[in-house]
């Protein structure tokens, strides 16, 4: 789309929460978003990342006006892992 929206997110404490996956230490992410119409929020979306290099998101929960969103991460299969610079273009390709 043409639209964007800048997020303001705070790391608010170092939590542990159950998931299916078992007990994960996490960071606890409080997010400000500038979304409006049916997605506008009727108050901050929380973020659980594990403090692991991974940072998954093992869970979420938001209000918005169309309704409310919990999720939380039930399965993860690791994938490959890739050096920023490998997805990067260089800088000077020489031509």
């Amino acid at each position: 789309g043409t639209r964007s929206f800048t997020l303001r997110a705070t790391v608010e404490k170092r939590e542990t929460v159950v998931t299916a996956l078992g007990s994960k230490e996490t960071f606890k992410v409080r997010v400000q978003t500038g979304f409006g119409g049916n997605l506008e929020s009727k108050r901050d979306v929380l973020a659980w990342f594990t403090t692991d290099d991974a940072r998954l998101p093992v869970k979420v929960e938001a209000e918005f006006l169309l309704g409310t969103l919990r999720a939380e991460l039930l399965d993860y299969k690791s994938g490959r892992r890739y050096a920023l610079g490998a997805l990067m273009p260089p800088e000077n390709s020489g031509g």
